[in-house]
This record gives C-alpha cells, structure tokens and sequence, in this order.
C-alpha cells in the first residue's frame, strides 16, 4: 500500500508493504515484488520526494498505451495465478468494474462474487493497479474522441461542435471494466456514458 504523506513527511522507499509478507499467498507476494520494481524504476518528480505513479509512462519514450499494455499482462497473469491458488474458476463467466466508492466489484450475479472481490479486499496494491488501468482505459477512449473530434472540426467547426456537443457536458465520462472468460481470456473495455 502507498504510504500516506498528507501530512507533509518525506517519504521514503519502499513505497508498497514489504514483499515477504508471510500473509501473502506466493502470487500476492511476487505481485509486491513486481510493482515495487515498476515504482522504484519511475522519474521523482519535481519536489524530489515522490515518484511520479507507476500506472503513468516512466518516460517521454512510452506512451501510456504501452504502459497500459505492460499493467494489463501483469494483472492478467496476477489475477489468474491468485484464482487458481484460491481454487476460483473462470467459469462462468465474469465482469469486474469499479464501484463509486472506488473498490472493485463483479458486475452481476456469480456464484464466487464474494471471492472475486475478496482478492482485491485482501489485495489494496492489487485494487490499485485495477483502478490505474482502467484510469488508463477512460484516458485513451477520452484522448481517441478528441482526436476524432479535432479531425471533423478542422474541417468544419460548426458542424463538428454540433456533432459532438454531448463531450461539451460535465455528466460525460467513460466507465472501464474487464471481462474474463470461461477460458481465463480477458478483455478490457472504456464505454462513453452519457448519465
């Protein structure tokens, strides 16, 4: 977990619970291990204490596609390694999203809800990195409209504000969730709402 620097302390590393953590099954630990590694590899910031989140590109090099790309392999091989230590399968069928209090919840009814989001319960680093990704997911299907919005107004600035009037409004957003299927297969997906 982060720690907290509210309160204006310099923050030290490491900045996520230890990885030998006797508490933690080996794919949460090596979990740790590997985030750890992705947050001490990225530049400080300007004021030199913090380093900049590992869910955003560590240079000008990476976009956040690749960067996003890099998260997903580790939360799809995290998450199916801590499904099968727990005996959880992916059968039937399941879709995780974030709730509006921020902790992640399988959307519908499966018969181990309850364990699916016990993983992320028990896991907060594990959470976080699901939040980030999904972040991400909203920031690319965000910047891909802009870029189709900036393409039609370059070519006519009224009928392209007309077109796309609706991302002029404060209630759009894009809303993430992945899926795994009966076959541990998973996809992410950013859909546009409009509520």
């Amino acid at each position: 977990m982060f720690i907290n620097n509210l309160s204006n302390q310099k923050q030290t590393e490491p900045y996520l619970q230890p990885a030998a953590d006797s508490a933690k099954s080996p794919a949460e630990q090596e979990f740790l291990s590997i985030i750890n590694e992705l947050q001490s590899s990225q530049p400080k910031m300007q004021n030199g204490d913090l380093r900049m989140p590992y869910t955003l590109p560590s240079s000008s090099g990476e976009s956040i596609q690749e960067r996003t790309a890099t998260l997903e392999k580790i939360f799809e091989e995290t998450l199916k390694d801590i499904m099968k230590e727990r005996g959880i399968e992916s059968d039937p069928p399941f879709e995780l999203a974030t709730a509006s209090d921020g902790h992640v919840y399988v959307k519908g009814g499966h018969p181990a809800k309850a364990e699916i989001e016990e993983i992320f319960s028990d896991n907060p680093e594990f959470e976080n990195l699901f939040r980030g990704i999904s972040g991400n997911h909203e920031l690319i299907a965000a910047l891909d409209t802009h870029v189709k919005f900036s393409e039609d107004y370059a070519i006519n600035q009224l009928a392209a504000v007309m077109k796309w009037a609706y991302l002029f409004s404060d209630s759009n957003k894009y809303n993430a969730s992945m899926s795994i299927d009966s076959d541990g297969n998973i996809v992410w997906s950013a859909v546009q709402s409009t509520v």
